[in-house]
């Protein structure tokens, strides 16, 4: 699973080099560093390593294609995509919502921003970049023991027709069975949420 979220289904432009992979340490610490500049620029750094999307279609993400609280649907980007869904933690779900723009985006910066941030954090951290965190979210998913069928559904390389053989036991609708990964989504990043809603408290006093 590692391998293939660094390298893609065929590598190339977005392989993520082993050397280039950061720890969860690193990330919690980019994305302290990026909130104390832009609010707005730490919340996309936190949505990237909570829903473990990529870094074009977390930009894409809007609150009008929300299918339960905490779970948006992304469109399919080409033939071959397939549509898939984000999903958030409680904590950053409430921040995010806060901030969104009024046409239901979900995360919204300033380019000049991005560039200004990242320069900032990679004094720290020289091996950081924003796509690392979808690798980092694939590790924390499996460290917590998520089958690997769920953590390919969240990442979008498994269809809903290999989820339903998943929960084909439980006779689920839909709903229920992205309520069901959600849960175990939630609880696997729990501490992860915690720690950047601890931090935009601390930034807000």
């Amino acid at each position: 699973l590692l391998s293939r979220v660094r390298g893609g289904w065929g590598g190339g432009a977005e392989h993520l080099p082993e050397e280039a992979a950061i720890s969860e340490d690193d990330a919690l610490q980019a994305i302290k560093i990026a909130l104390m500049i832009n609010v707005n620029y730490g919340l996309y750094l936190a949505t990237l390593l909570i829903t473990g999307l990529r870094p074009h279609e977390v930009r894409a993400l809007n609150f009008r294609n929300e299918v339960i609280p905490r779970v948006i649907k992304l469109d399919k980007q080409s033939r071959t995509k397939r549509a898939y869904y984000a999903f958030l933690t409680p904590n950053l779900y409430i921040e995010l919502l806060k901030r969104a723009g009024e046409d239901g985006k979900v995360v919204h910066y300033r380019r000049e921003t991005e560039h200004k941030t990242l320069k900032e954090i990679r004094q720290h951290i020289p091996s950081f970049r924003p796509y690392s965190l979808r690798a980092l979210n694939t590790a924390i998913l499996i460290k917590a023991g998520l089958p690997q069928t769920v953590v390919e559904f969240i990442h979008g390389w498994a269809p809903k027709t290999v989820m339903r053989s998943h929960y084909l036991d439980k006779q689920l609708t839909l709903k229920e069975m992205l309520q069901d990964i959600l849960e175990k989504h939630n609880q696997a990043l729990k501490h992860i949420d915690e720690q950047i809603a601890t931090m935009i408290k601390v930034l807000e006093k």
